[in-house]
């Protein structure tokens, strides 16, 4: 008697495992793909809510080698970025809209 409630609870265990899948293997989700350089013409044309975002601006830095260089960069961002962001979204940063 107790063989057959060992075997009924093997079995038991078993149906549960195939229904739950226990043993599946768990595959990771695939690496992002590697950043691709962002021309400022190409930039220009993202919608707002992309164009400011730090891994855009980064991409966009990455076009150009001498951007590399922070003074560089600081220009290049009160030459092309800041005049941009007026347009797109005016008023004070971090005001609310009146």
């Amino acid at each position: 008697m107790q063989n057959i409630y060992y075997l009924i609870t093997l079995f038991a265990a078993l149906v549960f495992a195939t229904v739950t899948g226990c043993g599946d293997k768990v595959t990771p989700p695939a690496p992002a793909p590697a950043a691709t350089t962002l021309s400022l013409e190409d930039w220009r044309k993202l919608p707002v809510e992309l164009k400011y975002d730090g891994d855009t601006l980064d991409r966009l830095r990455m076009n150009d080698p001498r951007l590399q260089n922070e003074r560089a960069w600081q220009a290049y961002m009160m030459q092309n970025i800041i005049p941009e962001r007026k347009k797109d979204i005016p008023g004070v940063p971090g005001q609310p809209k009146p």
